[in-house]
């Protein structure tokens, strides 16, 4: 008997673990500027913001000496970086008199990671090439929900000695708010719990009417399986010292 209650508080165990992993609102990229979440079906998108002749998301890394010019959609026609380079979502931009622009990401390759419901969402860009070492730039917009629409530098992550360079930016947009009326209904972690909640009132109901009619119980006697119920906080605990010791019995020499 104790071993079938530490299993199924191994099985709980695991279960709400799942339930964690499954109900994670993982985006589904549509282009370099838009994806859909799977089960609220909100389309994230970014294009009220592309104006690839005057883009409006810059982030200054006042240490670093450079500007970050960002344009989603469509790539930006502002940043002539003297290398031919097209499709440029990422301009980088040094502050000399005449400033030098590198691509740090195209549109072309963009990959979205993470989750938008939890704010871990972002958007990766890549561009290779502007200068003579023809170096690799990576840029990675982290994306949170937000009533305004700015663009801030968060961090050079560029190795030392630079190799490539690694730049996190962070965009704050309106447009990352998951609308609770465009939602497509349930998640599947409601969809347990809401199951969960269901057997658990069948089987009370049910069990306190076969009680009392099948066999006669009164009182708290009509409580099915009493003798569980009243074990109940002893069997938790013990199976929680289960779980934590990895869902191994112990094996003792008198249980040998």
């Amino acid at each position: 008997m104790e071993a079938v209650i530490n299993l199924s508080v191994c099985i709980v165990a695991f279960i709400s673990v799942l339930t964690d992993v499954i109900s994670a609102e993982s985006c589904t990229q549509i282009n370099s500027c838009s994806c859909r979440t799977e089960s609220s079906n909100f389309v994230f998108n970014l294009r009220p913001l592309s104006n690839p002749s005057n883009p409006s998301l810059v982030a200054t890394d006042s240490k670093g000496g450079y500007k970050y010019i960002y344009n989603p959609c469509d790539p930006m026609t502002v940043c002539n970086t003297g290398g031919g380079e097209t499709d440029i979502a990422v301009c980088q931009q040094d502050k000399a008199a005449t400033p030098k622009k590198y691509c740090a990401g195209k549109e072309t390759g963009s990959i979205f990671q993470g989750d938008l419901k939890a704010g871990s969402l972002s958007m990766k860009f890549e561009c290779i090439g502007g200068d003579s070492q023809n170096t690799k730039r990576t840029t990675i917009i982290q994306v949170v929900c937000g009533n305004k629409n700015e663009l801030e530098f968060v961090k050079d992550d560029s190795p030392k000695p630079p190799t490539e360079g690694i730049y996190v930016l962070k965009l704050t947009t309106q447009y990352a708010c998951i609308k609770g009326g465009e939602s497509g209904g349930l998640s599947t972690g409601s969809v347990l719990l809401l199951i969960f909640f269901i057997v658990l009132i069948i089987y009370l109901v049910g069990g306190v009417l076969f009680m009392k009619f099948m066999r006669g119980a009164s009182g708290v006697e009509m409580v099915p399986n009493l003798e569980l119920w009243k074990g109940l906080p002893s069997l938790i605990k013990d199976g929680f010292v289960f779980v934590s010791k990895g869902c191994k019995a112990n094996t003792t020499y008198s249980q040998i």
